[in-house]
């Protein structure tokens, strides 16, 4: 990739910008919900202080 240039980038991950979507509120709490279920046995919250907020 180092040797790729900018268009080429760009036509292999393309930047799309959409207006916002009243659904990414829930889509988001639902995906965070699966994510949660899936890794509930591992520590993806080392931080204290990002628990209350995060997990």
């Amino acid at each position: 990739m180092k040797e790729m240039s900018l268009e080429e980038l760009w036509q292999l991950y393309p930047i799309i910008l959409k207006d916002h979507n009243p659904n990414y509120q829930s889509w988001y709490a639902e995906e965070k919900q699966r994510l949660l279920h899936i890794l509930h046995d591992y520590d993806i919250c080392p931080y204290q202080s990002y628990r209350k907020h995060v997990c």
